[in-house]
Order: structure tokens, then C-alpha cells, then sequence
């Protein structure tokens, strides 16, 4: 019997079961006397693991030329494992200069995070100095990406980016 990928896809991070019902007739054939066609169950035991979620928030907006902006990353795990050796990068704002970050990122990126336990939340401040030739209409993004050693296998919401919108003074 092969395990359909429709209900494999279901496992969730929290270690919960799936169960797949194998009905005959329609998932398989069966010819001949004396076979018992009722349907079968088989329940797919699914492994805790870690989800990292990240979100990245920007204030104020809009920002004037020459002042700061402070972008707040949050990183939680949201999964139903620990997650070790937890680390965080970003891509910063291009032409911003960094004022200053946050513990556990004071000194700077990549940052380790260190284990994150399920529902535990990180959360570093980045205050950069918007410069004072910024055109008013241009925006300064920051990425936000963070990672595990343990096996995640949801990856998608491991990233987030925020953007500043520039004013004029």
C-alpha cells in the first residue's frame, strides 16, 4: 500500500496523526470470490517538529529624510519541537546606515538565536538612519530570515520583509 501524498501533506508541525481510509472500488481493485470489501484505515504517525514564523513591522511610516526608522523582527516557533541552533539574518535597507540592534542581535547580523522552545518568541529592533538625500517616494525595505539546525519542514514563513515610505521634511 503507498501512502497517498494528499494525506502525508497533512501531518502538521505539532506531531499530530493523519489517517487515510482505503476504500475498494476506488483506490484499488478487487476481483474474485470471497474478498471482504470493506475499507481499510491506517493511521500516519507525524513527527513534532519546528516552525519558525517570522514578521518584520517598520515606524514610523512615513519617515522624512534624515531621520530613523526602527524595524522590529519577531521570530517565533510556532511548530511542536524545539528548534536549535536558531539563527537570524536580514538584508538590509540599501543607502540606510544602522544605528543600532537589539540583544540577541546587538552585535549584529547573522545573529544566533539559540534554541527556540514551541511558542517562544524573539524579538530585535533594528533602528536605521534613513539618509538625509533620501528622495521623497523611495522606500527602505528590510528582509528579515531566520533558520534552524532541526529538520523544518516548512520553510516558506521563515521570511518577512517591511518597508518605510520617505516623506518630504
Amino acid at each position: 500500500v503507498i501512502w497517498p501524498v494528499s494525506a502525508a501533506s497533512q501531518c502538521t508541525t505539532t506531531g499530530s496523526g493523519v489517517t487515510n481510509t482505503i476504500t475498494p472500488g476506488t483506490d484499488f481493485s478487487v476481483t474474485g470470490a470471497g474478498y471482504v470489501k470493506t475499507p481499510a484505515t491506517a493511521t500516519l504517525a507525524c513527527p513534532a517538529v519546528p516552525d519558525l514564523v517570522v514578521s518584520v513591522t517598520a515606524a514610523p511610516n512615513p519617515v522624512t529624510a534624515g531621520s530613523t526608522a526602527t524595524y522590529t523582527i519577531a521570530v517565533i516557533n510556532q511548530g511542536g519541537a524545539a528548534a536549535d541552533l536558531s539563527s537570524l539574518s536580514t538584508v538590509l535597507p540599501a543607502g540606510a546606515t544602522v544605528v543600532s540592534t537589539s540583544t540577541p542581535c546587538a552585535g549584529g547580523f547573522a545573529c544566533s538565536l539559540g534554541t527556540l522552545t514551541t511558542g517562544q518568541t524573539v524579538t530585535v529592533d533594528v533602528i536605521v538612519q534613513i539618509p538625509a538625500t533620501a528622495q521623497a517616494g523611495s522606500s527602505y525595505a528590510l528582509t528579515a530570515n531566520a533558520s534552524t539546525a532541526t529538520i523544518e519542514p516548512v520553510t516558506t514563513n521563515n521570511s518577512a520583509t517591511a518597508s518605510v515610505s520617505v516623506v518630504a521634511a
